[in-house]
């Protein structure tokens, strides 16, 4: 699943309306307002805004930022089954690993150097 934006021609104004390639459902809009850009949620936020913005570069970072992890909630679409892509290199469920730089290094050792 991803985001994507678009731009209705037939409605008067510039805005550009944010939706998920599951279900093709508006989610967000990003509208020309003056000279700011104003962001409002349709849904998936508790804050629904108006969030303003100086350019609309930087109203659209903000809103792939907040739906890039929340899509799946949002939009209701299927669970991610396999994390590591379903191939048997994945660490069994609940197995904690250890960064080597994180292990605890043995005090009697002696280091050549």
């Amino acid at each position: 699943m991803s985001i994507f934006y678009e731009r209705r021609q037939w409605e008067p104004g510039e805005a550009y309306y944010f939706r998920s390639t599951f279900d093709f459902q508006d989610i967000c809009v990003v509208a020309k307002q003056g000279d700011l850009w104003e962001l409002r949620f349709y849904r998936g936020s508790s804050n629904t805004g108006p969030f303003l913005y100086k350019d609309f570069a930087k109203a659209k970072r903000q809103v792939f930022r907040y739906l890039a992890p929340r899509e799946i909630c949002i939009t209701g679409g299927p669970r991610r089954v396999a994390i590591c892509g379903g191939n048997d290199t994945c660490p069994p469920a609940g197995l904690r690993t250890v960064h080597p730089s994180r292990k605890p290094k043995r005090r009697n050792w002696v280091t050549e150097g």
